[in-house]
């Protein structure tokens, strides 16, 4: 009796020909303004706006009000302060013209300077370490210190608009009494963004700082090309991804919007392409040896979206370029080879 044997599975099949590859990472992230200023208070007291109110989505101009804490004790604090300064120097100036002659006129000039209403100025050069010792002493020179500081801390009673931004929270209101340390808002500077996207580990070293990428929002029409302005260093643990930094400047976006994008220009030498939805698991692919499927995990240099780039496929392999339902490692299949991925 004859018998025939059933004929193999046709499969479809690809050669593996290394060449360069051009690749492009794809890129999510969202946007963060890349100048942002969280305001709190050093003082107390209660809170008045200046000419523009302290609310959410108010802008402000490069060192305009935006609020002030009441100091009216603080300033009257800060008088007396002075005039006990004046008196102090008023007390040693009798000693410095009879021991120190030369030094005289201009500690003179400095004391007839002084005003308890303006902002005390600078001592005169101290030359003599006689001259220092005996200012220490007299308390002249702690004094000064103590003034200064205290005027350094009164300026802080209103704050004023580093730069050119808009006020997108604002936690206090008119009349709210301000207590040292409170949140007051946040202060950011528009139309110009940060962008953070991750990427795989293995692929940080593709990337270099000053690459250009090209981002779309899926609310919005249009394009924005942004640079690569910072890379890190630390791995992710929990995705084993790294954190990439780019800049962008537009009026059309928000602090707080979602871009997806691409970084290109990514060359690749000595690499193959496979589809991706020919990977099992995203980890292995079948190779076919005298009409035999046998399971490789190869080494993946990276992932787009559509493919697979991998960098140790050999040249002249025979790779599976289907999904084969029930396919298993020793499968007898009769491979068609494709040029198509």
């Amino acid at each position: 009796m004859r018998s025939s044997a059933a004929p193999l599975k046709q499969v479809e099949s690809i050669l593996v020909k290394n060449g360069e590859l051009n690749l492009s990472l794809d890129l999510t992230g969202r946007l963060v303004a890349s100048n942002r200023i969280e305001l709190f208070s050093e003082v107390q007291g209660v809170m008045s706006s200046g000419s523009v109110s302290f609310k959410g989505g108010n802008a402000f101009r490069k060192g305009q009000l935006m609020l002030s804490i009441d100091d009216a004790e603080a300033r009257a604090a800060l008088i007396a302060q002075r005039s006990s300064f004046i008196t102090t120097v008023s007390q040693v100036m009798p000693d410095i013209q009879i021991d120190y002659p030369e030094m005289s006129s201009k500690w003179k000039a400095y004391l007839n300077g002084l005003d308890p209403l303006k902002e005390i100025a600078n001592m005169p050069e101290i030359e003599s370490d006689k001259l220092r010792l005996f200012l220490t002493s007299r308390g002249v020179i702690s004094s000064f210190y103590s003034l200064r500081s205290t005027e350094v801390r009164n300026k802080k009673y209103q704050i004023y608009a580093p730069f050119d931004g808009v006020l997108t929270d604002a936690m206090v209101t008119e009349g709210s009494l301000i207590r040292p340390g409170q949140a007051l808002g946040s202060f950011i500077q528009p139309n110009v963004y940060e962008l953070e996207a991750s990427v795989p580990a293995k692929d940080v070293s593709l990337v270099k700082v000053g690459a250009k990428a090209e981002f779309h929002s899926a609310e919005m029409p249009g394009t924005w090309e942004a640079t690569l302005i910072r890379i890190n260093s630390k791995v992710d643990a929990s995705s084993q991804s790294v954190r990439l930094y780019f800049s962008l400047q537009t009026k059309d976006l928000k602090e707080g919007q979602y871009l997806s994008g691409q970084l290109p220009g990514i060359h690749l030498p000595n690499h193959f392409a496979i589809a991706r939805r020919n990977l099992i698991n995203d980890r292995f692919v079948f190779v076919i040896r005298d009409s035999t499927l046998f399971r490789l995990e190869p080494a993946i240099e990276a992932f787009t979206e559509e493919w697979a780039i991998l960098s140790d496929a050999k040249d002249g392999e025979v790779l599976l370029n289907e999904l084969v339902s029930g396919a298993f490692e020793g499968m007898k299949v009769s491979p068609q080879m494709s040029d198509k991925q």
